[in-house]
């Protein structure tokens, strides 16, 4: 009965583990569709700078009073963005603790010794397949 209850624990510890991974998925899909949002909002000032630059041109007048609070904008945009990447490169580097502590199988079980043949026949140096023509 021991084995089965370590058998649950673990399908339990791995099924929380996936929630946690989907859901740090979710919050950092969720910010960069913000990031893009916020970047589509600064292509548009750009846009708008270009025209009220024209215009300022065709009236004659200094472009800096036209465009002074759309660059304002743009730099209060452009730190969002960054808040917002680093928000998202916080979620991503956030190290759960469960099942990647877990131990799967001890040195002497069988499993170690399976693994570790896997392991040298990976190492081992094998020759190129040839094409068949």
């Amino acid at each position: 009965m021991e084995f089965f209850d370590k058998v649950k624990k673990v399908a339990a510890d791995v099924a929380v583990a996936s929630g946690k991974q989907g859901k740090k998925l979710y919050d950092v899909t969720k910010i960069k569709l913000e990031i893009a949002e916020k970047q589509n909002n600064v292509k548009a000032l750009y846009k708008e700078i270009g025209f009220d630059a024209y215009k300022a041109y065709k009236a004659n007048t200094d472009v800096v009073e036209y465009i002074k609070e759309k660059l304002m904008a743009i730099d209060a945009i452009e730190e969002e963005i960054a808040v917002l990447r680093k928000k998202a490169d916080d979620i991503k580097n956030t190290q759960e603790v469960g099942v990647e502590d877990i131990a799967y199988a001890d040195e002497d079980a069988q499993d170690a010794e399976v693994f570790d043949a896997q392991q040298e026949y990976d190492e081992a140096e094998t020759e190129p397949i040839e094409p068949i023509e």
